[in-house]
């Protein structure tokens, strides 16, 4: 029954009074934390002690795609060479699985215990079931055609099958300029498939497709199409516009959010009673050069904000520390405090694995240690990290 304690300590929401201590079981379970309180026969730690991060928005399946694609040419171009990539089939599937394995590896050593995974096949089924890393999955279907709906739909609940047999999973849209109506009608009314995650305003384009018909995005769908393709204008922002179609999702993660607005955040508290906003920071200025200026207002409007990766193809390395670093270089009035909240509680709370994130009594959510972090607002440039329980 160890005892750790450490000069700084985050539980996951806040820093822990001086002087605390936590209480471990051998499986790691926390059995007690004390506050103002060391026994004699504690392990005094260097540093801060803090739960394992959270990575609420990864791709796996692209982990092969690292150092491929050019980095700030907007999503669009983006979009264009993954596809281009894909359509080429230079990878053997033996190198995606080892890329898979190496992010897997990357990401555990970066003191992530668990992931919220974007997958369009069942290619991460067998790195999963290691059970490494605990994974949610967002089985993510695409197809912007009404009458191939019903199709896209069969074909990502055969994938979502697969995965449910032995991870927790949920068939979700990718984005609104990739989705059609139908296709958010049909995922709308599936039981039980909840929480579902959206990329969402990622680019200017996107709103500009939806809200008009026009703008760079028609150059990706015409490409995917192969034809021209004459989308409807719906006069409203494109989170406006799937809400609607998703009045039965209770539980959504927003992720990327490069360019909302005030306006669709309240729209969004409005009509979705659990709501996570998911920051990629380093993707974004990987693909975009641009971080979300709606950072300070959902903090002022107390919404749970989280962390992502994106994917290797759209960032030099997975680690929520990193994250949490360029949040702080941009916006250092957010604190400490606060980012490791993004990074731990919030992140275990989206993906509904709320036994993580806490270090509270009977939580099991991994130990950090870091052990170099020595001033509690001062993040140090190149972290060590130790997971100890």
């Amino acid at each position: 029954m160890p005892i750790y304690t450490a000069p700084l300590i985050h539980n996951g929401k806040q820093f822990l009074p001086n002087n605390s201590s936590i209480v471990v079981d051998a499986n790691g379970v926390i059995l007690d934390v004390l506050e103002n309180t060391i026994p004699s026969d504690a392990i005094h730690l260097q540093g801060l002690l803090c739960p394992a991060f959270v990575n609420a928005h990864c791709h796996l399946e692209l982990s092969y795609l690292h150092n491929c694609i050019a980095q700030k040419t907007g999503l669009v171009n983006f979009l264009l060479q993954i596809n281009a990539l894909r359509f080429q089939q230079k990878f053997t599937d033996a190198q995606i699985q080892t890329a898979m394995q190496v992010a897997q590896e990357q990401m555990l050593a970066n003191g992530i215990i668990a992931v919220g995974d974007i997958s369009n096949t069942s290619q991460s089924l067998n790195i999963k079931n290691l059970n490494i890393l605990q994974y949610y999955t967002f089985v993510e279907i695409m197809g912007i055609v009404n009458e191939n709906a019903t199709d896209r739909l069969e074909a990502g609940l055969q994938i979502l099958k697969t995965f449910s047999q032995t991870q927790k999973a949920s068939l979700v849209p990718h984005a609104p300029y990739s989705v059609s109506k139908k296709l958010f009608t049909l995922i709308n009314n599936l039981p039980s498939n909840t929480p579902i995650s959206i990329h969402n305003q990622e680019c200017a384009a996107e709103d500009e497709l939806i809200q008009n018909g026009t703008g760079n995005f028609l150059k990706l769908l015409e490409s995917v199409l192969q034809k021209p393709f004459a989308p409807e204008a719906q006069n409203t922002s494109a989170l406006q516009y799937y809400l609607q179609l998703l009045c039965n999702c209770k539980n959504i993660l927003f992720v990327h959010n490069t360019f909302t607005n005030s306006a669709d955040v309240l729209f969004a508290k409005q009509h979705i009673p659990n709501r996570f906003w998911v920051l990629c920071p380093n993707a974004n200025l990987y693909i975009e050069n641009k971080l979300p200026n709606i950072i300070d207002y959902l903090i002022t409007q107390n919404e749970n904000i989280c962390l992502g990766t994106d994917s290797l193809a759209s960032n030099n390395k997975l680690c929520i520390y990193a994250e949490m670093q360029t949040l702080n270089q941009h916006l250092p009035k957010i604190g400490t405090e606060k980012l490791l909240q993004f990074a731990t509680h919030n992140g275990a709370k989206a993906l509904n694995m709320e036994h993580l994130g806490n270090i509270n009594k009977n939580n099991k959510p991994g130990i950090l240690q870091i052990s170099n972090w020595q001033n509690q607002h001062q993040m140090p440039e190149k972290p060590i990290i130790n997971r100890i329980v």
